[in-house]
């Protein structure tokens, strides 16, 4: 029924009303995330950005992506707007996708550059919150397009804390990209040694096996 509804979106007045036929095939399944792309693309640059927000964010905390959009320029009161109601729904403290492909969608359509600028204003929203200093560390790494020390170190400091948890699997892909951003091979390869285990412990061989194939590009076994 989701399907068939949204489907509907994508078609013309004159096809809904019978006077044009129907193009072979109706985008379905996979190609419907691809509907709400278009859905999102044909709103103000400012409403996407907000969507882009909310759905980088994950929570879809309003405090935070409210900091965020104005770190952006955006009127944060537009997460409230009739513009927004097909896709959004606000829920106390938090904004929610009508459906977990919008969230997809919205951060699909947007550029590489604004996603990362996304992560960044997300970043800088959450500076001054103590307990989320992983989240800003993850939001930092994914913002960051070239090599980056002081956040490939970040995000090894978080790894710790879930290692600390037994968060083994959040560990590894903290590490994972933590090695992607270190800006030394000694440090790439520590974080890469210590990603494996983390993949091992958490029960995900073919990755663990992925990040010591890594490693062993970097220095092949003489």
């Amino acid at each position: 029924p989701l399907a068939l509804i949204e489907a509907a979106d994508s078609l013309t007045e004159r096809q809904l009303a019978g006077r044009d036929p129907l193009p072979e095939s109706v985008p379905l399944a996979g190609a419907l995330e691809a509907l709400y792309v278009e859905r999102i693309r044909r709103r103000s640059p400012e409403a996407q950005a907000i969507l882009l927000l909310v759905a980088a964010e994950g929570s879809g905390y309003l405090g935070v992506v409210g900091r965020a959009a104005s770190q952006l320029g955006v009127d944060p009161m537009l997460l409230g707007s009739a513009d927004l109601d097909d896709l959004l729904v606000i829920d106390g403290p938090a904004a929610a996708f009508r459906h977990p492909l919008v969230r997809s969608a919205a951060y699909q359509a947007a550029s590489p550059s604004a996603r990362r600028a996304a992560h960044l204003a997300l970043a800088e929203a959450l500076r001054a919150e103590v307990a989320e200093a992983d989240r800003r560390a993850w939001h930092l790494a994914q913002a960051s397009a070239e090599p980056d020390e002081d956040v490939a170190a970040a995000l090894e400091h978080s790894a710790k804390r879930a290692l600390r948890r037994s968060g083994h699997a959040a560990a590894a892909v903290a590490l994972e990209r933590a090695a992607e951003l270190s800006s030394s091979e000694d440090a790439r390869v520590r974080r890469l040694l210590s990603a494996a285990d983390a993949f091992w412990l958490a029960g995900d061989a073919d990755r663990a096996r992925a990040a010591l194939d890594a490693l062993e590009r970097l220095r092949p076994a003489e």
